[in-house]
């Protein structure tokens, strides 16, 4: 059994005795929660959860040469405490823990990393339910396209647009508002997030394949193209959206087909699938309706 504490894993091994989960954090000492399969701590300041903010915005950023060991050691040593400290290091620090060759790398990924959509920036800052697809799917919907348009979203929008409930609605904004200052921190240390141009759109969309169909996909992908190359998920969702579709990450009342290529599958996204009625179709059926 694993117990998390939002940034470190801790494996609890059966010795003889029932496994009990701590009531409180091992590293701040404040009431843990159940959250689905995981214990979390509910401090917004243990120095587990800040950890794993910046390791989160680390990952996802996709900032080269700094692993854990090195994060580890510049947390440990209060250098940084939030992903927006990672742009005010002084080189000096860098040089000293990782050496000269390193540091000019880690540098020059910091830079780069500064630059990413705005999806990217939103969807980096460990934001419940908010990850960057999420994100794309709401500015699409929205319209948002700044970072005070995030700031200003509000319940009644998220409701608006159709797929949320109040109660994951509440949680985004709620979230939002709790990371504003991190955000407009990130900005202040050089961060510029932006939004990618959209590609010309068809003449009509209404008479595609897939026009007017909110797809989510589940599952492994079996299918080839004709160079013997598998398909990712990706691929998959942007041949979709080609077809006129549009793509979500997560069931809801709103998704119109789920296609898998296991029907007999058991995921979560299936059974919520075949509880609400919703269109199931495998891998075959959908390369047959684009036509591949």
């Amino acid at each position: 059994m694993n117990i998390i504490c939002d940034g470190h894993e801790v494996e609890l091994i059966r010795l003889g005795e029932p496994i009990v989960a701590p009531d409180t954090c091992p590293f701040c000492g404040k009431p843990v929660v159940l959250e689905g399969a995981h214990t979390k701590c509910v401090n917004s300041e243990c120095l587990g959860r800040g950890f794993q903010k910046v390791m989160q915005w680390v990952v996802k950023r996709d900032i080269k040469g700094l692993g854990d060991v090195t994060l580890g050691n510049l947390y440990d040593l209060g250098y940084v405490r939030t992903p927006a400290d990672l742009y005010n290091l002084d080189y000096l620090v860098l040089e000293d823990l990782v050496g000269e060759k390193t540091s000019d790398k880690l540098i020059e990924a910091l830079q780069k990393s500064k630059h990413c959509l705005l999806s990217e920036l939103m969807g980096s800052v460990c934001i419940r339910f908010l990850g960057r697809r999420e994100c794309e799917i709401i500015q699409e919907k929205t319209g948002i396209s700044t970072v005070n348009g995030w700031f200003n979203l509000t319940v009644k929008d998220l409701l608006s647009v159709g797929g949320y409930q109040e109660r994951k609605a509440t949680e985004i904004v709620e979230g939002i508002y709790q990371t504003k200052g991190l955000i407009m921190a990130l900005l202040k240390a050089g961060v510029v997030p932006y939004i990618e141009e959209a590609a010309a759109p068809a003449p009509s969309q209404t008479g595609l394949p897939l026009s007017g169909q909110i797809l989510l996909f589940t599952g492994r992908i079996d299918r080839c193209d004709a160079s013997g190359v598998r398909f990712t998920r990706k691929r998959m969702q942007q041949l979709a959206k080609d077809e006129g579709a549009q793509v979500v990450d997560d069931f809801d009342s709103s998704v119109t087909m789920l296609v898998t290529a296991e029907l007999n599958s058991t995921s979560s996204k299936m059974k919520k699938a075949q509880k609400s009625g919703t269109k199931i179709v495998s891998e075959d059926d959908f390369f047959t309706m684009i036509g591949i």
